[in-house]
């Protein structure tokens, strides 16, 4: 699911449990203006899907493993943990 910074859902989809985050994410169009971030968690650390939004002026910003190749600055990894509350929060909306 994508949200808003105010957490109002802009794309989601449905699967089954088994499949894969990153599957997922890939399904979504994400039709966002230039610019935009999408905020994800450490599973949806792939960088070739990073590279594919980027050039569509889109930055996936994954929370990294601490093993990561590409590390992000504690700033940024701070401010991806509490964007992702959004998404869990509309989540709870809607199973309510």
């Amino acid at each position: 699911m994508i949200v808003t910074s105010g957490g109002i859902p802009l794309e989601f989809t449905f699967t089954a449990g088994s499949k894969h985050d990153l599957d997922r994410l890939r399904q979504l169009p994400v039709n966002m203006p230039e610019g935009s971030a999408v905020l994800a968690d450490s599973a949806h650390t792939d960088y070739l899907t990073e590279e594919r939004l980027l050039e569509n002026g889109i930055r996936l910003l994954a929370k990294r493993k601490s093993n990561s190749m590409h590390p992000h600055n504690p700033c940024t990894e701070y401010l991806i943990s509490v964007g992702r509350k959004q998404v869990e929060t509309a989540f709870s909306n809607i199973a309510n």
